[in-house]
């Protein structure tokens, strides 16, 4: 599994809690540099595996199964969903 299949199979699993909005931005950022991540926020409110999840973003264009367009396309289902507007 590619780590951005992993990555939408954890924002739903999340739904729209605050490691989903941290994991979002972070998303966000590998596609968009006004787009960052807070890591002590992060430090606090992830839990260990998506600690890791955030770590391996830093990777994201080396990982099997990687292409920009399908990048992209999660930034844009990001944004539909609204995981760019905060937590409620």
């Amino acid at each position: 599994m590619s780590l951005i299949d992993e990555f939408i199979i954890r924002i739903e699993d999340l739904g729209y809690c605050s490691a989903a909005y941290i994991l979002a931005n972070a998303f966000a950022s590998t596609c968009d540099k006004n787009f960052s991540v807070n890591f002590y926020e992060a430090s606090y409110r992830l839990d260990g595996g998506n600690k890791k999840l955030l770590a391996e973003l830093i990777f994201i264009d080396k990982r099997a199964g990687y292409s920009r367009q399908k990048q992209m396309a999660v930034f844009k289902w990001l944004e539909a969903n609204h995981y760019f507007d905060g937590e409620d």
